[in-house]
């Protein structure tokens, strides 16, 4: 499996970019989730979401993925923000 296979992108218009998730964010298939969010802030997004709606479990390396893209949505300029977040 290559990075990025399962994961899917939206646009929603006015600049607003969608990463729909895995159901599991792990060492697996962090590398692609963190790929997609910065592939959709290069395109330019101004705001890219990720959809967690059907996310059930995130280790410390789905995290560091959420970081890094947050960390390049903020060099960017670009906004960035996680949706439908459960308890």
């Amino acid at each position: 499996m290559t990075h990025g296979e399962n994961y899917r992108t939206a646009v929603s218009g006015a600049g607003i970019e969608i990463v729909s998730l895995p159901a599991e964010l792990d060492l697996t298939t962090s590398e692609g989730v963190a790929e997609q969010g910065c592939a959709a802030i290069a395109r330019p997004a101004r705001l890219v979401l990720l959809d967690l709606t059907g996310l059930s479990f995130c280790d410390a390396r789905g995290l560091s993925a959420f970081v890094r893209i947050a960390n390049q949505a903020d060099a960017a300029g670009c906004g960035f923000a996680l949706r439908a977040v459960r308890r």
